[in-house]
């Protein structure tokens, strides 16, 4: 193993114990897969609420970071290297807005007190599965380690920077020491297309490209990096972060190549780089209508709670929002979530979409979404959302109709209290 000057005193406890032990833990993964270098890691993303499997490892971040990872509990002093911008990704609370969560003051004061320890020991508070929204943003080339597994597909996808998916563990362990195996896809021979898809089929919304993503990730192995060779319309920020988070749902790449959006593919030859690919596969609507169906309840009813906001919305899709419901109410007894991150719900409330939207009786909401946010579709007789990863898990984790539609569907449905099948085809 190489190991730079710096490695080296770290591993010998120049640094403190919690660098020499991480390191140790670095040099025994990096041995598991295979690496024979270590590379500098300048930007991560990781959980720092007080998630429950940590519970019974403390009562303080330190105690359970320290204790999960490190295999002995002791105060830290930083949780990040020098060179290593670190932002927490979504958490089990709102920022501010517990009560219409379903949680209790307590349950939120605690979440407080971890995320408020993290930013004492050098993380940025950020709270979102979308970290690109908030500046963070590694360049082509540039090492990062996430715990997010749309962002991991964004990262390499669209800004060509190298990274592989982490647990809480490893990321911990290279976030603390700026350090990780070079290994996957930090290596040119692993950024090379296995399989390209010829798109027959819409891909004019944001929703089209959601299921677009959805139904692609069902014809691939592990390992596996997709190529969308030709047939789609350009698509923007909006379009692509919600087709790598349904991509990310239904497969485990970490890359996919976009000809004519990645910079590592200019040209179909650019992502392939003179290799013959496993399978060539085109998407018809035929298969897009076919997972729409099996998505959501396909039977029309009441609902009275409606989210929008997987991955955490922009700017632009606030605004959109807020043109869309303008002078609009939500229905009696409808809980109408909208999730963005803090830094957008800032720019939201100084440009005044946010007062358009919350005139509606919606909420605005950061953080989270229905699958992180404890306690917040308690009481829902049926759930409606946009985002196919958030249906795909939530019809195993509610008994309730959980419906998938477009964001125009969502908020008819939360304005009415009805939601109508087949209505905004």
């Amino acid at each position: 193993m190489k190991l730079s000057e710096k490695d080296k005193k770290m591993l010998n406890g120049e640094y403190g114990e919690a660098k020499k032990i991480a390191m140790e833990k670095i040099l025994k993964y990096a041995k598991i897969v295979g690496a024979e270098e270590l590379c500098d890691v300048t930007k991560s993303t990781a959980a720092c609420d007080c998630m429950d499997e940590f519970l019974l490892e403390g009562n303080t971040l330190d105690a359970v970071l320290s204790k999960s990872y490190l295999g002995k509990e002791m105060e830290l002093d930083t949780l990040v290297d020098d060179n290593c911008l670190f932002q927490d990704d979504v958490c089990c609370i709102d920022g501010e807005d517990y009560e219409n969560c379903n949680q209790t003051k307590e349950f939120f004061e605690e979440n407080m007190r971890f995320l408020n320890r993290a930013c004492q020991l050098g993380t940025i508070r950020a709270s979102t599965c979308a970290p690109y929204l908030t500046g963070w943003i590694p360049l082509m080339g540039e090492v990062f380690l996430t715990t997010e597994s749309s962002n991991v597909l964004f990262c390499n996808s669209i800004w060509g920077a190298r990274g592989n998916g982490g647990g809480q563990g490893t990321t911990f362990w290279s976030t603390l020491t700026g350090r990780t195996p070079k290994f996957g896809l930090h290596l040119d021979e692993n950024r090379i297309g296995t399989h390209v898809f010829h798109i027959d089929c819409r891909t004019d919304t944001r929703e089209d490209w959601d299921l677009l993503g959805y139904v692609m990730g069902g014809f691939l192995e592990a390992d596996s990096v997709p190529v969308l060779a030709d047939g789609f319309k350009r698509p923007d920020l909006n379009k692509v972060k919600s087709f790598f988070t349904s991509l990310a749902t239904t497969s485990s790449a970490e890359l996919c190549l976009i000809v004519g959006i990645s910079p590592e593919a200019r040209e179909l030859e650019d992502a392939l780089k003179g290799k013959r690919p496993q399978a060539e596969i085109t998407i018809t609507q035929e298969m897009i209508e076919e997972a729409r169906l099996t998505l959501g309840c396909q039977t029309s009813g009441p609902i009275n709670f409606v989210q929008i906001g997987c991955p955490h919305c922009s700017v632009e899709e606030l605004q959109h929002y807020a043109d869309y419901l303008k002078g609009k109410k939500v229905a009696q007894g409808m809980r109408f979530f909208i999730y963005t991150t803090m830094a957008t719900l800032k720019m939201a409330e100084d440009s005044g979409i946010a007062q358009t939207i919350r005139k509606t009786g919606a909420h605005l909401m950061t953080c989270g979404c229905v699958d992180v946010t404890t306690n917040l579709t308690d009481g829902s007789i049926a759930v409606g959302l946009s985002s196919t990863k958030l249906t795909h898990y939530q019809k195993s984790e509610r008994s309730v109709p959980i419906y998938y539609g477009t964001d125009k569907q969502c908020m008819d449905a939360a304005i009415r209290g009805y939601w109508e099948v087949n209505d905004g085809k």
